[in-house]
């Protein structure tokens, strides 16, 4: 949380664009740590009835912060510039940080290293934080983990469907998002729709208010999502629903090959993200679900560490493909949602309730 908040505030004063993109690099490592262990820490202090709550809010907290930055984009950019634009964004990570350094540290971690001293303090100081007294002659047992972090346990054989299945899901559904979120500026500077569509030309523009406008009501698609699969979750289970929303993605991402106007383009592309994001509220609930604890940071970071491959080859695929023909573009995201579809066919394991048996 120092390191993101850090890298973050001295971007915004960058004297070129190289220190600039060394900086954001930087941030984003350490958002990439924070997304692993947050989720992580969201799920081992609840138990498994309440555990959807945790999962809520941690991913219903994302959503609401892409859309207030597409927001605050429209709101302030223009007039406010972009190095203030980054200083206001970073300013309530200052409350990660006390965060951070107040909470303790998770007690099933501590119970797999055999620590129950620890894990027990850690239970006590949560639970005075919650107003609730644990009687002082509760002891905890632990069934301490050697094999804490392998890779050997996250690849064998009773594992490996499910981090299979959850890597391809999860990698291609990054894929397109990432991409998405470039490919709908670009598509708003150009213009690809009417009678003659054109192949868009390679030059430096400025968004308007009404496209920053627009990216801001397509982000809010993704809240409304992660909320219906939230509900979908608690209510149905995480399996049968994922698959749903799947191959619903897979059929809007086929849509976009259809380009009737500008306004059109934008509900299709806001259905696609809609879909997303309730896949990424199934994929985050059953990833901390699916391992135990002696390997679920390291699960959750492998299967964080292939979707975010997936973004920069979502990225780099606009890039490389939107001047040539933005269909090329529209071809991989229906793809990777068809692979998506597959990954949900091959993940086959109900995590709804299911106990972190460490105690």
């Amino acid at each position: 949380a120092i390191g993101m908040i850090g890298t973050a505030l001295t971007s915004a004063v960058a004297s070129n664009k190289w220190v600039f993109l060394a900086l954001r690099a930087m941030v984003g490592g350490s958002v990439g740590v924070n997304i692993v262990v947050s989720s992580c820490y969201a799920v081992e202090f609840a138990q498994s009835s309440y555990r959807i709550v945790g999962m809520a809010v941690f991913i219903l907290c994302g959503y609401f912060g892409l859309f207030a930055v597409n927001s605050l984009a429209w709101a302030i950019l223009a007039t406010a510039g972009w190095r203030w634009f980054i200083i206001i964004l970073t300013a309530p990570g200052i409350l990660a940080v006390l965060l951070a350094l107040y909470l303790p540290e998770s007690p099933r971690y501590y119970c797999v290293r055999g620590e129950q001293d620890k894990a027990m303090a850690a239970v006590r100081f949560m639970a005075r934080l919650n107003k609730t007294d644990i009687p002082a002659d509760v002891r905890m047992v632990c069934h301490e983990d050697q094999d804490t972090g392998s890779y050997r346990e996250l690849f064998a054989r009773r594992h490996l469907r499910s981090t299979i299945g959850l890597s391809i899901i999860y990698s291609t559904n990054i894929f397109a998002e990432f991409g998405i979120v470039l490919f709908l500026p670009l598509y708003f500077s150009s213009n690809l729709c009417g009678v003659e569509e054109e192949i868009p030309k390679h030059t430096c523009t400025t968004l308007s208010q009404s496209d920053l406008l627009d990216l801001s009501l397509a982000s809010l698609s993704t809240i409304i999502g992660s909320i219906v699969a939230l509900i979908s979750a608690h209510f149905i289970g995480r399996l049968y629903p994922i698959r749903v929303t799947t191959f619903l993605q897979a059929l809007f991402s086929g849509l976009l090959f259809i380009c009737l106007s500008k306004t059109a383009t934008v509900w299709q592309a806001t259905f696609v993200r809609f879909f997303i994001a309730a896949n990424n509220a199934f994929i985050w609930i059953m990833m901390p679900e699916t391992y135990p604890t002696s390997i679920r940071s390291t699960a959750v970071g492998t299967l964080n560490a292939t979707a975010k491959i997936g973004g920069i080859l979502g990225t780099g695929s606009v890039f490389l493909f939107f001047y040539i023909d933005p269909k090329i573009n529209i071809g991989l995201f229906f793809g990777c949602a068809l692979f998506g579809v597959i990954g949900a066919l091959i993940f086959n394991k109900k995590t709804k309730e299911v106990d972190l048996t460490e105690t």
